[in-house]
């Protein structure tokens, strides 16, 4: 029996990022992040998009919304809370099919 695969979804070109995450960005606390990637997908399906970050040594991810601007690219931002702590982040994509489902109900 043949079993479909879910297509991938390509996550690249993030900013910022130095030497593909090798070192950390500096910045100072409550300054704001801006966070970009570009993000694809074949086919039509819809798809959303988020930046996950905390601090080095938490253990749960907090979550902010990337929104489309067109051309594959994604924009967001996340603010730095506390001073002299690494942080990490990453980027999360998926296919959304309810709304997927509804686009192709509407249109």
């Amino acid at each position: 029996m043949f079993t479909k695969l879910p297509e991938a979804i390509i996550i690249e070109n993030v900013s910022p990022e130095i030497n593909a995450g090798e070192f950390p960005i500096k910045v100072v606390c409550g300054e704001k992040i801006d966070v970009s990637a570009n993000i694809l997908k074949d086919g039509h399906e819809i798809i959303r998009a988020q930046v996950l970050y905390k601090e080095v040594n938490q253990r749960i991810w907090k979550r902010k919304d990337l929104k489309f601007e067109g051309y594959d690219t994604w924009r967001g931002s996340f603010y730095v809370e506390q001073e002299l702590l690494k942080y990490v982040y990453t980027i999360e994509a998926w296919v959304d099919p309810i709304a997927t489902w509804v686009d192709g109900i509407v249109n």
